[in-house]
């Protein structure tokens, strides 16, 4: 039988696809990289991470590209792991967003097995949310999610944000909101392996942090996973959340 981080692992892994070995050069700025290839020399990346990427984009670094074989995009490749040591890092954001909707499309997501029914990029007051959920069987009410990518490690402590984001307030505000009449949670994805907690980053935006808890404290579940990050990309388990 499959412990439940096996279980949650399997249901939610997804493949990066054939990736191309090579070193950091720089990042020269919020969307692209230079990386030096062993066959085709100095190429440019597109970095599908708009964050500061504190503690993950040191130069000389191995790192992974895929190839998108793209004849119309600028740049052909796309940045998706960078070897930090102690474990491999995920870049891209848009891989936790999927990671949480196929663990709840897969009735995986821990405590709430019957949400099942998951609606993406749901609009809601001034903001937009990552999904809405709903149990399978349609009764009760709905389950808001935001979903957050984390990236930052500071010993063994992941932390969020890596850079003072108003838009992450706003959408602490709406979930606040939401929580009068419905479900509301924030899952953190951290992608790397080292973490054994999760601290909101006071040091980068005590405001952020402020919320944070505020929004515990009127009933936002707030829960963080971290990954297994290899050429595939999976949830493992939850860690805990430490203020």
């Amino acid at each position: 039988m499959l412990r439940p981080s096996e279980t949650l692992c399997k249901a939610t892994s997804i493949s990066l696809g054939p990736l191309e070995e090579g070193v950091l050069v720089s990042r020269i700025n919020r969307f692209v990289a230079q990386v030096m290839l062993p066959k085709k020399g100095l190429v440019y990346a597109h970095c599908p991470n708009s964050g500061s990427m504190l503690s993950c984009c040191e130069p000389g670094r191995r790192v992974f590209l895929k190839n998108n074989g793209s004849l119309v995009r600028k740049y052909p490749f796309t940045w998706e792991l960078i070897d930090m040591g102690s474990s491999l890092v995920g870049i891209d954001t848009n891989i936790p967003n999927r990671l949480v909707s196929e663990a709840f499309r897969l009735g995986v997501f821990p405590g709430y097995e019957d949400f099942r029914i998951v609606r993406r990029e749901v609009k809601t007051g001034d903001s937009r949310l990552d999904m809405c959920v709903l149990r399978e069987d349609g009764k009760g009410g709905r389950l808001w999610v935001e979903v957050k990518n984390c990236t930052l490690l500071l010993g063994k402590t992941a932390f969020f944000p890596d850079a003072k984001t108003l838009r992450g307030q706003r959408h602490l505000r709406e979930l606040m909101r939401l929580k009068k009449n419905d479900e509301s949670m924030l899952v953190f994805v951290i992608q790397r392996q080292e973490p054994e907690a999760f601290s909101p980053a006071d040091f980068i935006d005590p405001d952020y942090g402020k919320l944070l808890r505020d929004a515990i404290k009127e009933g936002v579940k707030v829960v963080a996973f971290k990954c297994k990050v290899k050429k595939i990309v999976c949830l493992h388990h939850m860690v805990p959340i430490r203020l």
